[in-house]
């Protein structure tokens, strides 16, 4: 089976692996949509329940750590573009956007990102985000998560998790839940079809959601497909043209199609069989012409972005009736990701040896060609028991984790060189220095053990618990280095052993029905990947990235204290965390050449080495107030303060502090929300080199919902209402702007826009 897909203004199939997936069942419900879900949106109060903190569903108010959820009726009254937008309500949480080409990249918790943070979709852990970087930074790889529409809810839990997540959870947890068959056939429905369709004028883009859900008491089937259209994300700049000065965005012609299919076997009381197919494709034509000011030969350049994840799972869960165990589950999936980055640019007037920077005499033709796959192969096992031994209660959670991960690079570069003076053309695989193709790292895998092991202890009937964990974590990494590495590596691939014996304890104090105290201690762990103990890259005579093989392990030391008040119509909650990493890991220019590790040479050399010490810390409070007559009003404010304790300097992943606060109403065919998000000043004081420093801002956006009839609603949102011109921290650093960066305005957010949603069932 395929699934259509736009390349070139024409209509055609993209590649879709899974052969003849239930074509005559694809036609049949091709008319779906979730809307049945949608068409309930309408918020009832339910007591709130999270997964991501114990790996078991738990009440959230009875969670030692601070976790918090967005529901699919949030995510549809919103109608966010991507994580960026999906975040923005949670001042703590912050997705950078790469404003030239590539959109959203990693999910930022506390001033943690990239590998530092775990992102599952269903408990399945996604692909790594990768950016190669250097200054145009074409090379990329995203995660590809879910489709938005798919998803049931988010779950983010913050601070250190490996006591239950193991490496990768180091700075936190994003968990996205998709949907199930069982959220559509409510009430004894056998079937369930719809269609939902959302406009957004920032992009241009229009999504399209077809769902369906058949089932009785022993099988259920879910279908979902989505096809996204749209074009580049405007910005509040208006110099156009191809310059290093434009300030509006590049224009770009992107799509995606995505697939859930969940086929589910009830076959005996207890059982729970479930077969997942999950997949998305993300395509994007981009004309770059806001060009590069360090690379001042470009004179144009084009790129072409394709993604594709693909996960087949299987899920067993046995929740037997008076056995040894409450709960058993099991886990195994395929996931597959391979990232392709096409990019064509002209240096004009440049060098014989092509040039970025100086020369003349010569145009030359670049084709570069980037890419990289990701295949992870895993099994899981989890048992779940409740104890009561005296009048003291024990919910025991105990697993194992394994996976298998293989990662593998490719870089090539084509040159056609015309000499301007003779017109004669001569074609290369050489430039600056290196002869491709390449790679950026030595392929092979990384095979990961770990076993859990965690005791809710409950005393006072509950009103007391403590809750101790441990995890141990193996991770061992194995390149194999072929012909194209060694020949451009001026050092072998090694490989690597780590393991980390991670505990937590966490405490929770129910004093009174209305308030309840908690704190826990948890160290973290993550283990050096890939590239940066195999890493290389040289770019002629300017500078090289290097391996280091002597890499320790990040570990991390975190407490949290917090409070949380429920009386009446008010509910009310306070944390205060301070995390210390050490061996923090991070990619630096060395002092060159009094460094014996620089490469001989070279204006500079870079490698990942270990920071003595890092602090991160601060406060974050959140709240929300029934005002009676369906009005509700909620907010949160959040401030973080991140040091380099050995360099004595801040950390720029630190977002500002930043706060919001809505007015929601709700009369049950129709409501709305006002919210307003605001940022304060990014202080000087509190930037590590010569990063522009963003201005604050306040922002108020609208939406509104009305329910038509039992199976239609129309949703309406108004974002950035005053058309204010502000930007965002994580996308200056992300980009690395200097105060003297010319045309700032190309990375500010999109002005006053308007987002539109259609929901149908039947």
């Amino acid at each position: 089976m395929h699934v259509l897909a736009r390349r070139d203004g024409v209509v055609s199939l993209c590649r879709f692996p899974v052969a003849r997936l239930g074509l005559a069942v694809s036609l049949v419900m091709s008319g779906a949509s979730h809307a049945q879900q949608v068409a309930m949106a309408v918020d009832t109060p339910l007591k709130e329940t999270v997964v991501s903190a114990t790996r078991m569903e738990q009440d959230a108010d009875t969670v030692a750590a601070t976790v918090t959820t967005i529901s699919a009726a949030e995510i549809d009254r919103r109608m966010p573009a991507d994580e960026t937008d999906l975040f923005a309500n949670d001042p703590d949480l912050a997705v950078a956007r790469n404003s030239s080409r590539f959109g959203s990249a990693t999910v930022n918790i506390r001033g943690i990102e990239g590998t530092r943070v775990l992102n599952l979709v269903d408990g399945v852990r996604l692909p790594d985000y990768y950016g190669g970087g250097g200054p145009s930074n074409v090379t990329v790889s995203d995660a590809g998560g879910p489709h938005l529409d798919f998803l049931k809810r988010v779950e983010v839990l913050r601070g250190p998790a490996s006591s239950l997540y193991g490496s990768d959870a180091l700075g936190g947890v994003v968990s996205y839940v998709t949907k199930e068959p069982e959220d559509f056939l409510t009430e004894g429905k056998p079937r369930a079809f719809g269609y939902q369709g959302t406009y957004r004028s920032a992009d241009q883009s229009l999504s399209n959601t077809m769902s369906a859900a058949i089932g009785d008491d022993v099988f259920k089937y879910l279908l979902m497909v989505n096809r996204t259209d749209g074009k580049e994300l405007e910005t509040k700049g208006a110099v156009s043209g191809t310059s290093t000065a434009r300030t509006k965005a590049n224009p770009e012609d992107k799509n995606s199609s995505s697939l859930l299919s969940k086929f589910v076997w009830l076959p005996a009381p207890g059982h729970r069989l479930a077969f997942v197919i999950d997949y998305r494709n993300n395509q994007a034509d981009t004309d770059v012409q806001r060009l590069i000011s360090s690379l001042p030969k470009t004179a144009w350049m084009k790129g072409n972005d394709d993604t594709t994840r693909t996960r087949y799972g299987l899920d067993w869960e046995w929740k037997p009736q008076e056995s040894w165990v409450d709960r058993l589950k099991f886990q195994a999936y395929q996931q597959n990701s391979e990232a392709r980055t096409l990019t064509d640019s002209l240096r004009a007037n440049t060098s014989a040896a092509c040039s970025a920077s100086s020369g003349s005499g010569n145009n030359c033709l670049l084709r570069q060609d980037f890419r990289m796959e990701q295949d992870r192969t895993s099994l899981g096992l989890q048992l779940d028991k409740l104890l009561e031994v005296g009048k003291v209660s024990h919910l025991l959670v105990a697993g194992a984790d394994w996976s298998r991960t293989r990662v593998s690079d490719y870089r090539d570069f084509s040159i056609a060189n015309t000499a301007i003076a003779t017109g004669i053309v001569t074609y290369s695989k050489t430039l600056a220095g290196t002869t491709y193709p390449s790679r950026g790292f030595a392929p092979g895998h990384t095979d990961s053990l770990g076993l859990f092991f965690q005791d809710a202890i409950g005393f006072d009937e509950g009103r007391f618990t403590v809750t101790p964990g441990l995890r141990y974590d193996r991770v061992e990494l194995k390149p194999k280095s072929d012909a194209i590495f060694s020949a451009q590596s001026f050092a072998p691939a090694v490989g690597k052993t780590d393991s980390r014996v991670s505990p937590k304890v966490a405490m929770l104090w129910q004093l009174q029905p209305s308030v309840a105290l908690y704190g826990q201690y948890v160290e973290g762990f993550r283990a050096p990947n890939y590239s940066e103990v195999n890493g290389f890259f040289q770019n002629g005579t300017l500078y090289a990235s290097i391996p280091n093989a002597d890499l320790k392990p990040e570990t991390s030391y975190s407490t949290e204290m917090g409070m949380r008040l429920k009386q009446g119509p008010v509910n009310l909650s306070f944390a205060r965390y301070d995390n210390r990493y050490k061996n923090f890991i991070d990619n630096v220019a060395l002092t060159c050449p009094s460094n014996p590790s620089c490469v001989t040479g070279l204006g500079s050399t870079y490698q990942s080495i270990n920071l003595s010490r890092v602090r991160i810390q601060g406060w974050e409070t959140r709240g929300a107030w029934d005002l009676g007559g369906g009005y509700r009003l909620d907010g949160a404010y959040a401030f973080t303060r991140g040091d380099d304790e050995g360099n004595h300097t801040a950390l720029n992943s630190v977002e500002p502090a930043r706060a919001t606060v809505a007015l929601a109403w709700n009369q049950n065919v129709h409501g709305g929300e006002a919210r307003i998000r605001a940022a304060e000043r990014k202080a000087k004081d509190r930037i590590s080199g010569s990063l522009y420093s963003t201005a604050g801002y306040g922002v108020l956006d609208l939406s509104a919902w009305w329910k038509i009839s039992t199976d239609m609603k129309i949703t309406a949102a108004l974002n950035n209402v005053f058309d204010r011109k502000y930007m965002l921290w994580s996308d200056v650093r992300f980009a690395s702007l200097a105060q003297t960066t010319a045309g700032m305005d190309f990375y500010t957010q999109p002005g006053r826009n308007l987002s539109l949603g259609l929901s149908i069932g039947f």
